[in-house]
């Protein structure tokens, strides 16, 4: 269904106004599971069910007039996935589509996040007989009865000629829910990644900590690996990496690369970062380091001549380091300030962009100069914006110029890169000096 097409036509009839239109696109996207445009404005009070019938009516009329092709083609995708299909084939057109995510889930419609957009599959939601079975696909009698118990669990499928795919699978009220994300055959080079070149630095380093943060599914653990390979093509080091499961496989070439699967808990987690303290490693990937503990490890680890990398989920170095601080408590503040600004060697900050030919990352860069370390010893976090903002020369990259270079090079619309800016005003008045506004769709 072509949800701006239905949109317009109830304006043009003058069946709702701009205001009405405008809080029904925003209940939809907040809405879980999705619902489409008419749904929402019957289920609002501003048509009826007869009339959204009319409506649909014409905009049927409109969309073989003028689209009459690709309404065939998804109908044809729609009837492919038609309840009863297998997991494979959902996997198969969401290869075709060029898809990264597939969410399944019982009392949803199947759904594709492709190129960062989230789009409905088919018109029928999936129902508890379809949603147990093909989460059923994905489970053994072991990994089932798991789920009863912990109520989510996490897991790499593997799907022959297909490639392999991270899976979450929980139960949600209506009942089981998976979502598979695919994971690249072959690991992108930090070029085709879109990284920034100070990245090239990392294997330099021979101690210290390296962040890597960024919200949700904003590629961290690909970022995480692809350091991984750059230590591994250029530095004799033995690499320890940490993994609730193995996502991307390294084959050992000048490094020693030892990849150990650990469990869920946190305190599998501590141990495991812990223990690997004593394989002789150089580097420690030490992935997801939000929990004080964890992060009292790797500073640890750092403090005695390791090079450590992790992530954190947060949406700038501010914010991450924001939330180290005040995760570790008042009484130990000051201890970890001194260490962190002893230890730590730089932070990336990254976040997906979607464009018309696929996602792009926008990357915010610190380094810790004396002056940041200064500033994080001295808890004045505040100020690391303005540093980053007029600290380019020393490898320093803010996210609002990061976003506006990829709206310069028309990956991603001005609008896009507005709705993910530090200071959207800023970021807004240097896109009109520049006469990008209008080109990236924004008024």
């Amino acid at each position: 269904m072509d949800e701006s097409l239905l949109g317009s036509l109830a304006l043009n009839y003058e069946l709702i106004d701009d205001a009405q239109l405008e809080r029904c696109l925003e209940l939809q996207e907040t809405t879980a599971p999705p619902r489409y445009l008419g749904e929402i404005l019957v289920a609002e009070g501003y048509l009826s069910a007869d009339t959204l019938r009319r409506l649909l009516s014409a905009q049927r009329k409109e969309v073989d007039r003028h689209g009459g092709p690709e309404r065939e083609q998804r109908t044809q995708q729609a009837q492919r996935i038609a309840p009863g299909a297998s997991l494979r084939t959902f996997l198969e057109l969401l290869e075709e589509l060029g898809g990264d995510e597939l969410h399944l889930g019982v009392g949803a419609r199947p759904t594709a996040r492709i190129h960062g957009v989230l789009k409905t599959l088919r018109p029928e939601p999936v129902d508890a007989e379809e949603g147990e079975a093909l989460c059923g696909e994905l489970l053994d009698e072991s990994l089932r009865e798991r789920l009863q118990a912990e109520r989510s669990l996490n897991r790499i499928h593997e799907e022959q000629d297909l490639g392999r795919y991270r899976v979450n699978l929980f139960q949600q009220r209506r009942g089981p829910a998976c979502v598979l994300c695919r994971i690249p055959s072959v690991l992108p080079s930090i070029e085709e990644l879109g990284l920034p070149t100070q990245v090239q630095l990392v294997p330099r380093l021979h101690h210290g900590l390296v962040l890597v943060t960024g919200p949700t599914a904003s590629g961290k653990t690909t970022t995480l690996a692809a350091l991984v390979e750059l230590l591994n093509a250029k530095r004799r080091k033995h690499v320890v990496c940490l993994e609730e499961t193995t996502e991307f496989v390294h084959t050992s070439r000048h490094s020693l690369v030892t990849q150990i699967e650990i469990g869920q808990e946190p305190e599998d987690w501590e141990r495991s970062l812990f223990d690997a303290l004593r394989l002789d490693p150089d580097v420690i990937v030490a992935g997801d380091l939000d929990v004080p503990a964890r992060l009292a490890i790797a500073l640890r680890a750092a403090e005695t001549g390791h090079l450590v990398l992790g992530t954190l989920p947060a949406s700038g170095s501010e914010q991450a380091l924001l939330s180290i601080i005040r995760g570790c408590g008042v009484e130990r503040r000051e201890q970890v300030c001194t260490s962190l600004a002893r230890l730590l060697r730089w932070v990336f900050c990254q976040q997906l962009v979607p464009g018309p030919e696929g996602q792009h990352l926008a990357v915010e860069v610190l380094r810790n100069t004396p002056a940041v370390a200064n500033m994080i010893r001295e808890q004045r976090l505040h100020q690391l914006g303005n540093v980053i903002q007029t600290s380019r020369e020393q490898g320093m990259i803010a996210m609002d110029d990061s976003l506006l270079e990829l709206v310069q090079a028309k990956r991603v619309s001005a609008g896009d890169a507005l709705a993910r800016a530090a200071d959207r005003e800023r970021l807004y008045a240097r896109l009109q000096s520049l006469d990008l506004t209008d080109k990236g769709g924004v008024s």
